[in-house]
């Protein structure tokens, strides 16, 4: 992709308590640009690619198609110097006003969220920035694969994460900075509730180092000028181990959680974890949802699809035990959650109260008739089954995260469903409910549908 060079200084001034202790001196965000041999970073599958045996070199999103414009900044402290990749619309005025800040794990680069929810953010036009906050990946990925282009990048030390994270939000924010001098801020200066940036994250490692971020007073102390947060509200995913959030008073939060996050080893740190809603704004706006018939990987989330890892020679393709499920997982769900938390922070609109797995008195998973997990927010494979889930799909790594499913028995589903047709109107009925309840976006319902209109009947 062909890109302008150009250089931005943004002059970054705070009051109060510094934001960044470590780091005074203003940023220095330069964009980088594309030459023939850079480290290919949108990764994500279109098709079905479990058939693959080898890394494919050509799943990405073909952002052009979609309006969107592919940029990678290196920011620059006297402490560090990273990377963000940035995605956004290539015409400022269809911008939605809203950006996902996402932390990129440890170990891989892989954008989750990105991966997860590609297709919602295009849709709704908004910007995605993915930021580098690992010294490990920056030795093992990017210098590997590219010295010459990376050599300058180093964090020293863990406890820059959070700074980068804050200062990345604010460049954002900047007349001078990525999206003050492509157009966007005038465009959400238009637009009501203004510009809205979110703090994302999945997994151990990015949706932990936002927990980690909000727990350990970075939200606090990340103010603009103005005296507001940094950081407008936040989508946390599969993250117990850091413990409760404490949520700010000016910035909702919604949690996820999926049935990964009660394997016997994780249990009591998930319900240390969870918390009540929250709806009083200036003090606690929150939710807590547990997804059923979802574990914590996406089928998509397979190693063998991370091309950044295939380049470095990282990459493995385990084969777990059982086969592992193409259903959307907690990715719809997801998705609804950008969704949902838009509307909360523009419109003053909550979102549905929260929903939480059945437990027995022995802290164990309760099932239903259909040997799936009873409770929760339930997608329609679980509400109007043909099959029983499993979070699991046998052994250690990716396998223990991602799920599988089983088909329940022909004589069990004669009992369900009178028809094929039946079975459609049920999950219809279910996907309405969903949708009307602002848990899944419309586009996301119907494409489960459509999908399984197009499937022969078990």
């Amino acid at each position: 992709m062909n890109m302008r060079q150009f250089f931005i200084v943004a002059i970054i001034v705070t009051v109060g308590t510094p934001v960044f202790a470590q780091q005074p001196s203003a940023p220095i965000i330069a964009l980088a640009p594309r030459t023939a041999d850079s480290l290919p970073l949108s990764t994500v599958v279109l098709k079905d690619a479990l058939s693959l045996r080898d890394a494919p070199i050509t799943n990405a999103v073909d952002l052009e198609a979609f309006g969107y414009v592919e940029e990678e900044y290196f920011l620059t402290t006297p402490a560090y110097t990273t990377r963000i990749l940035l995605r956004r619309p290539a015409d400022a005025e269809i911008f939605s006003g809203t950006v996902l800040v996402e932390p990129l794990p440890e170990g891989t680069e892989w954008p989750i969220i990105w991966t997860a929810a590609w297709p919602y953010i295009t849709k709704h036009q908004d910007v995605w920035v993915g930021v580098t906050i690992s010294q490990n990946n920056i030795e093992t990925l990017f210098k590997k694969v590219n010295p010459g282009r990376y050599s300058t990048l180093n964090i020293p030390d863990k406890i820059s994460r959070f700074n980068i994270l804050a200062q990345t939000g604010l460049i954002l924010r900047d007349p001078n900075g990525p999206l003050g001098k492509t157009g966007l801020l005038d465009r959400a200066s238009t637009l009501k509730g203004l510009l809205q940036v979110f703090g994302v994250g999945w997994g151990a490692s990015s949706g932990c180092t936002q927990t980690e971020f909000i727990n350990e007073g970075h939200h606090l102390r990340a103010k603009r000028e103005n005296g507001r947060p940094i950081f407008t509200g936040y989508v946390i995913g599969g993250c117990s181990q850091t413990g409760r959030i404490s949520i700010p008073g000016d910035a909702p939060v919604i949690a996820l959680a999926t049935e990964s996050d009660y394997r016997p080893e994780l249990i009591q740190a998930t319900l240390d974890a969870r918390f009540d809603d929250g709806n009083t704004p200036g003090k606690n706006r929150s939710r807590w949802y547990d997804i059923v018939g979802a574990a914590s990987a996406s089928w998509r989330d397979h190693p063998k699809f991370a091309i950044s890892l295939f380049q470095a020679n990282n990459a493995t393709a385990p084969d777990c035990a059982k086969p592992i499920t193409t259903l959307p997982g907690r990715d719809n769900f997801l998705r609804g959650a950008f969704f949902a938390l838009d509307l909360w922070t523009r419109m003053g609109i909550a979102p549905q109260a929260g929903r939480v797995m059945d437990l027995d008195d022995d802290k164990m998973i309760k099932h239903d008739r259909d040997g799936n997990t009873s409770g929760g927010l339930r997608p329609h494979w679980v509400a109007v089954p043909v099959s029983t889930f499993s979070a699991q799909s046998g052994g250690d790594g990716f396998c223990a995260e991602s799920g599988t499913e089983t088909a329940l028995p022909p004589e069990h589903i004669n009992e369900l469903y009178e028809s094929r047709e039946d079975y459609l109107a049920k999950v219809a009925a279910h996907l309405d409910m969903l949708v009307m309840g602002r848990l899944l976006v419309y586009d996301d319902a119907k494409t489960e549908l459509d999908d399984l209109s197009a499937r022969a009947f078990p």
